[in-house]
């Protein structure tokens, strides 16, 4: 189970660093309203520990 959610947050965290990445060069807005919901779950699963 610990693994697992490692694993998601881990993806989660990935996400957002590849968006930011592509956010600093060019965003739509819907590239900024998925990489703020990636933000939002990278948190949530933080602060479920």
């Amino acid at each position: 189970m610990k693994t697992g959610a490692l694993l998601v947050c881990s993806g989660c965290l990935l996400a957002i660093a590849l968006a930011a990445l592509r956010f600093a060069f060019v965003a739509s807005p819907r590239e900024r309203l998925l990489t703020l919901a990636l933000i939002l779950a990278a948190a949530c699963c933080l602060r479920r520990r």
